[in-house]
């Protein structure tokens, strides 16, 4: 019979690196992911510029020349002038999505993600800066005059934050964010009401939206989507699965 190892034997805690890489190998089973990147799933060198983001679920994201993002630690930093882009039609024919992005907003604006480019046009998404310590979401229909955002108060640093978007809900509840779990109350709101699925064609962005506008300054640790409008209870669940396999 093989020996107890001494953890075993002695009943002491799992470390906190074998933690980290228990969430990390039950993440990707649990949800259903269009898109799920993890920078610490990558030995890149320091400083080094990345061309493909590796996803664990889904098409990897990728960037080039200026554009391409800079290894920062276990994270990737986007400097105001980087974006990568990934697969097209990520939400096509969704009625809902959820994000959750484990990254540091360091500007006072830019996307986090968007998909498609301004997402007030054509039933398309974003998640994003507002300002300083502000975070949006948004939903898009027809036009600018029939968009519907949310944004919310945040604390400075690296955080898990997630956003639901749910076209099927009444307008004043189609959005919200969440900082670690737990949901932030809005400072200010859009309230219309966006209906149908979210439209085909339209090309992911993260860092800025996919034609090179509205850049962010941020480090990115993980981004995940999926295609649903997720309940409370499931976004705090990856919210606090995501910090425990990235944080």
């Amino acid at each position: 019979m093989r020996p107890l190892a001494a953890a075993a034997r002695t009943g002491s805690p799992a470390s906190a690196r074998q933690q980290r890489e228990g969430a990390r190998s039950i993440v990707a089973g649990a949800a259903p992911w269009a898109l799920l990147t993890m920078a610490c799933d990558a030995a890149w060198a320091q400083g080094s510029a990345v061309d493909t983001w590796h996803a664990r679920v889904g098409t990897s994201p990728t960037a080039a020349g200026a554009a391409r993002p800079a290894v920062d630690g276990h994270d990737l930093s986007f400097g105001g002038a980087q974006r990568m882009t990934g697969a097209t039609g990520l939400l096509a024919g969704a009625t809902g999505a959820t994000s959750i992005c484990m990254m540091e907003p360091i500007g006072t604006s830019g996307v986090w993600w968007g998909y498609g480019d301004a997402y007030y046009d054509a039933r398309r998404a974003v998640a994003g800066s507002a300002g300083a310590l502000v975070a949006t979401a948004g939903n898009g229909e027809t036009g600018v005059a029939s968009r519907t955002y949310v944004n919310v108060a945040i604390t400075a640093g690296m955080h898990v934050f997630a956003t639901r978007h749910d076209r099927t809900a009444a307008a004043g509840s189609e959005l919200a964010i969440y900082q670690d779990g737990k949901q932030c109350a809005p400072v200010a709101s859009l309230d219309n009401d966006t209906t149908g699925t979210y439209a085909a064609g339209q090309v992911l962005g993260i860092g800025a939206y996919p034609s090179g506008s509205i850049y962010v300054t941020a480090r990115y640790r993980t981004l995940g989507i999926v295609a649903q409008a997720l309940p409370a209870a499931e976004v705090r669940r990856l919210s606090l699965l995501v910090e425990a396999a990235c944080g």
